[in-house]
């Protein structure tokens, strides 16, 4: 049977998802035997606690926190996971709650306080496994003195459209914030925490990851997005930069037949009024560049199943998806449309992951 490049890729690209949505990664990582906790490098003697919580927030967070529960079995006495609005599932004695993202609303401020209210309520006899993942900085908060709700969003959008990186975007966010750069963490006073990491973020650094909610106390990073470019039999190759001169960068790179993989984050700087998210952008430059070659194929798609205030999780091109109008809708960042109107969409729906984007190359022989 003959498939052809883009479906090829597609086949890649959702079987990857499968593999990595919390869910599956915190099974793989966390064991549970003879009534101790195996996270990594750190057993945890749960008879040592009168109570267990699990708690989270994060767009990866509910599908982390029904692993972990798996986990557990029956012991866990309770918890709040906070996930994306949207994406929600129930699980059993935890109680879910969505707020808004990526810029916050008056959910993201309920659901900021009803954690806080749950981390002052624990003791010194508690344990708290706390599932984190990309996305929190902007599903739960609770504001300084001297913030509102439309300064924190207006920063926010003004952040995203400027096309500034996570970095900067969580730096600038932990000052308006009481739960950030470790003030959750301070909120659960003496109980016992652990902190479980889907990491968004290249090179992991635990000040970024969900603005830092838990300070210096002990985390595990469960997987990244090395992770799924190993899952992929590659090695990590994260691209950065401008979305459009990603895209350059790896077409330029495929030039020999085979299967071409890259993890990253791209920016994309919003000139225009049109509708679409940064694999998108990519997709729909890369394929302008490769415009009128045969037996090609490139992929962008995020792990989370979002791409910018979309519910597309990016687009697959080929050498005949670029019409006369692409080069227009690229200059207006409305890629979206030009997708919705000509087709290559990728739709997955909440993945229950987030460790950045996959990009995929193919050149047949």
């Amino acid at each position: 049977m003959i498939i052809d490049p883009k479906t090829r890729l597609e086949i890649i690209y959702h079987n990857l998802l499968a593999q990595i949505s919390g869910e599956e990664i915190v099974r793989s990582t966390v064991e549970f035997e003879e009534n101790i906790l195996l996270l990594p490098d750190d057993p945890i003697d749960l008879k040592r606690f009168s109570r267990i919580f699990v708690c989270g927030a994060g767009k990866a967070s509910v599908s982390m926190a029904t692993g972990l529960l798996e986990v557990l079995e029956d012991r866990c006495d309770g918890g709040l996971v906070i996930t994306k609005k949207g994406d929600s599932q129930r699980l059993f004695g935890v109680k879910v709650l969505e707020a808004a993202h990526p810029v916050p609303d008056e959910s993201s401020l309920e659901a900021g306080e009803r954690m806080l209210e749950f981390a002052t309520r624990t003791r010194s006899d508690d344990l708290v496994v706390f599932c984190l993942s990309g996305g929190a900085s902007a599903l739960m908060e609770s504001l300084r003195e001297g913030w509102n709700l439309e300064m924190l969003a207006d920063m926010t959008q003004t952040l995203l459209r400027s096309g500034a990186d996570i970095s900067a975007i969580n730096l600038a966010r932990k000052g308006a914030s009481r739960l950030k750069a470790g003030g959750l963490g301070k909120a659960f006073g003496d109980a016992t925490v652990r902190v479980l990491v889907m990491s968004d973020v290249q090179g992991n650094p635990l000040d970024v990851i969900g603005s830092n909610p838990f300070g210096s106390l002990r985390h595990h990073i469960l997987a990244d997005n090395g992770t799924a470019l190993r899952l992929l039999g590659g090695e990590p190759d994260f691209v950065t930069g401008e979305a459009q001169d990603v895209a350059r960068h790896m077409v330029d790179a495929m030039t020999e037949p085979g299967l071409y993989i890259w993890g990253g984050e791209p920016t994309v700087v919003v000139r225009g009024r049109g509708v679409g998210g940064r694999c998108q952008e990519v997709a729909l430059a890369a394929a302008i560049y490769l415009q009128g070659r045969e037996n090609v194929a490139f992929l962008a798609g995020s792990t989370d199943g979002t791409d910018g205030p979309t519910d597309l999780a990016g687009a697959v091109v080929d050498g005949d998806t670029a019409r006369e109008d692409a080069e227009r809708h690229l200059a207006a960042n409305d890629s979206g449309t030009y997708f919705d109107r000509y087709g290559g969409a990728i739709h997955t729906g909440p993945t229950g992951c987030n460790l950045n984007d996959i990009f995929l190359g193919w050149v047949g022989a």
